[in-house]
């Protein structure tokens, strides 16, 4: 049924709301000069790349991702752009950056092709749907 895209905002498909964004995140919490750790990635200017998430889940981790994600796998889930799992994937061993919407997969592919960390964990991008019969599946495996 195409009656959901009447809900669809017309600049969800306007190449013009899609931006590249420059982050930096303190790397210590006692204001020291500590350099930032850096990220880009590239989004909607509309959501994905200005959610509350993607302020406050790449600080964290930029400070504590050292000590929470050195050698670890890591999933996101919803990703949106991915931009938490690249900043993971500074000290993690792997990083699978998951969302619903075969069109944002597209977007994390991009990101992660473009501005993976150098040196940094493994990336993947990958389709997840929550509520199907492949999702049951695979939480059922552990995967």
């Amino acid at each position: 049924d195409d009656s959901d895209l009447a809900y669809v905002p017309v600049s969800l498909f306007n190449a013009e709301c899609w931006i590249t964004r420059d982050f930096a995140f303190p790397t210590a919490l006692d204001g020291s000069a500590a350099a930032p750790l850096e990220q880009t990635v590239f989004g909607w200017s509309q959501g994905g790349c200005n959610i509350v998430w993607s302020d406050f889940l790449p600080q964290l981790l930029a400070v504590h991702g050292p000590h929470i994600c050195s050698g670890k796998a890591v999933v996101e889930l919803g990703a949106g752009c991915g931009l938490a799992g690249l900043v993971a994937a500074h000290w993690a061993r792997r990083v699978d950056i998951t969302d619903g919407d075969p069109d944002e997969v597209a977007l994390i592919q991009r990101n992660i092709d473009e501005y993976s960390p150098v040196g940094g964990g493994a990336c993947a991008a990958h389709l997840l749907e929550w509520g199907t019969a492949a999702a049951a599946a695979g939480r059922a495996r552990g995967a």
